[in-house]
């Protein structure tokens, strides 16, 4: 793995855990569960097929 690649796994390796904190807030999960049912409702064509995610960050949203 280049060294800009393995440096940038690293630092979200280590960071991903104070960046996800924002999705755990108490008066964010109404938003949030709302946002994940859309989510799941605009996939309409795109349910079950593959895509590439780009700048997905820590990953947080991929899964919905």
């Amino acid at each position: 793995m280049a060294g800009i690649e393995r440096d940038m796994q690293s630092y979200y390796a280590q960071r991903a855990s104070t960046y996800e904190r924002v999705y755990a807030k108490p008066e964010r999960q109404a938003d949030l569960r709302a946002i994940e049912a859309w989510l799941g409702a605009a996939a309409g064509p795109f349910a079950g097929r593959r895509g590439l995610e780009i700048a997905c960050g820590t990953g947080w949203w991929t899964p919905h």
